[in-house]
């Protein structure tokens, strides 16, 4: 990586230039002084010291002591790391809280359309950080559900059915009779991708074909609704509680009337 693209990356983690500065001369310094690290990125003493502090405040410089002087380490670029992508999964985690305090606007729909593979990536991701016991909704023929399951590897299956097991998020399913042994087919060469997806907790309804003649998949979750469409390879999101409001009473109108499959509830 560029020292520019490390610069942009640390900035925006609340360092200032200086900070940086000074976290990537202790790195490449061997346990650095005040005044060393000051020569190093040729700084007063007292503006080292300053931005040191703070540094230390952060969690990213350590102090060292060496006799009466003051020596200091930095925190290991592995362990940012981690520390980094914990911060950032926990936000993630907020995101539905943080999302349902916004007000959308009721005459102004908000439109995405992204091509396939990272639209439903995107699309899973976002239902499986839903808060604990949510619901959602999922309407699918049996080429919608083929299409599906071929978009994600089996790791990335198993970690966001992981994900919905732990957070017993609830699957209200609407599935064709066709497509019924379409994942048992898919995930029968991963036992271990089988093993989470059958945790999952399921209420799942069925109609045959003939009745809803679909080969697409419809995805109902929080304020939005997401149509993956095979043949254009393209997922299309939804977003205006009013129009996912009026779905939402469609899919449960039609739930309510099909075939309720036991063994998956």
């Amino acid at each position: 990586m560029e020292i520019s693209n490390i610069y942009s990356v640390l900035k925006h983690f609340s360092l200032s230039k200086q900070e940086v500065d000074i976290y990537l001369a202790v790195l490449s310094l061997e346990n650095p002084s005040t005044s060393e690290i000051a020569k190093e990125v040729k700084m007063t003493r007292t503006a080292a010291y300053f931005h040191i502090k703070n540094l230390q405040e952060k969690g990213l410089l350590f102090q060292s002591p060496r006799g009466k002087i003051q020596h200091f380490n930095a925190k290991p670029p592995a362990q940012l790391a981690t520390d980094l992508t914990k911060l950032t999964l926990d936000l993630k985690l907020l995101v539905p809280e943080l999302e349902s305090l916004q007000k959308v606007t009721s005459e102004r729909p908000e439109f995405e359309v992204v091509e396939s593979k990272k639209g439903y990536f995107s699309v899973y991701e976002k239902i499986s950080l839903l808060p604990k016991g949510s619901m959602f909704r999922v309407l699918e023929g049996k080429k919608g559900l083929i299409d599906e399951l071929d978009l994600l590897t089996p790791n990335q299956w198993n970690i966001f059915f992981d994900r919905v097991v732990k957070r017993e998020i609830i699957t209200h399913g609407i599935f064709t009779k066709e497509s019924l042994a379409v994942p048992k087919q898919k995930f029968l060469q991963s036992p271990e991708v089988n093993r989470t997806f059958e945790k999952r907790i399921w209420d799942l309804r069925t109609l045959p074909e003939s009745i809803i003649p679909i080969n697409e998949l419809a995805l109902i979750y929080g304020d939005r609704i997401s149509f993956l469409l095979p043949e254009t390879s393209m997922v299309i999101t939804l977003r205006h509680s009013g129009i996912v409001a009026f779905m939402c009473a469609m899919f449960d109108g039609l739930f309510h009337f099909a075939e309720k499959l036991e063994g998956w509830s």
